[in-house]
């Protein structure tokens, strides 16, 4: 390729590009330290990818919880209910936690296969994903069609701003399983 080609960019980058903003005002940025991106990442763990349900739909949720093995007990009842909403059960999933693990989507993939991927309070940096997606709102990629959203931990309860939550997290969930 000489200086002169053009350069094609492939339609994902274009659309993470132009949602992102270019120029920042001088006086808006104060302290900021950019961390070094690593040249390598981290090999993966040989061992099978522990996990939670039976896996037999491929859809895969994906969190980040210290104080649990997989998810809380509140959050496993909620979820079990929005599976027997969604006509599906704990066999159809496969609950991964990825506290104190360095893994990347690509191993998770190569583990588990998913179709459909819900990851809660989860960044997409965290697993070496190569796109943002705002929460509440299905995005497909490589075969996967993501989800990202709050915790369900973060929806349990019953107060006006939380069934508004909760609205908007079944919306997004039933959007997910429906696609």
């Amino acid at each position: 390729m000489s200086n002169t080609d053009p350069v094609v960019l492939p339609p994902i980058a274009l659309e993470y590009l132009f949602q992102q903003q270019f120029l920042v005002p001088d006086n808006s940025v104060k302290n900021v330290q950019e961390s070094p991106i690593p040249a390598e990442i981290t090999p993966e763990p040989e061992k099978p990818l522990l996990f939670l349900g039976g896996n037999e739909q491929k859809i895969t949720i994906i969190n980040a919880d210290e104080h649990h093995k997989y998810i809380s007990d509140a959050a496993l009842t909620a979820l079990e209910k929005i599976l027997e909403r969604s006509q599906l059960s704990m066999q159809d999933v496969a609950i991964v936690n990825i506290f104190g693990q360095e893994l990347t989507m690509q191993y998770i993939q190569n583990q588990l296969q998913p179709r459909k991927c819900w990851l809660w309070n989860i960044e997409s940096k965290q697993l070496h994903i190569p796109f943002v997606i705002p929460n509440n709102k299905v995005f497909a990629h490589g075969g996967i069609q993501y989800l990202f959203t709050d915790s369900l931990d973060s929806v349990l309860g019953n107060s006006a701003e939380i069934l508004q939550a909760k609205t908007i997290l079944w919306n997004a969930w039933k959007s997910l399983v429906t696609t």
